[in-house]
């Protein structure tokens, strides 16, 4: 069998959602706009990002900061456990511009 199988329903739904090309045309210039975004004041916060065309960005910060985050109420995907990482790697997904430009203003206040 497959990995994840996926039921006849929901293999239909995404059938008809690859149909709906305006959607996915401003969903990936949304994407692609906050991500440059992030990626820019990031930068200039001092962390080492990583490029991506995903909907996500990997970066390097100081050690405990998913910890940080989380007591904030804000989640961040802690890398430390991929193989060849360590501790200070980190993933964030792109989300709405509000939750986007929330995660910069704190990491700016630390």
């Amino acid at each position: 069998g497959q990995p994840w199988a996926v039921s006849t329903v929901a293999q239909k739904a995404g059938i008809a959602a690859l149909k709906e090309e305006e959607y996915v045309k401003r969903s990936m210039a949304y994407v692609h706009a906050q991500r440059k975004k992030l990626i820019k004041n990031l930068t200039l916060l001092g962390y080492k990002t990583f490029d991506s065309k995903a909907n996500y960005i990997f970066f390097q910060g100081e050690e405990g900061l998913y910890e940080k985050c989380l007591e904030k109420g804000i989640l961040i995907r802690d890398c430390s456990n991929y193989e060849g990482l360590t501790e200070g790697h980190y993933r964030i997904a792109i989300r709405s511009e509000e939750e986007n430009e929330r995660l910069i203003t704190w990491l700016e206040k630390l």
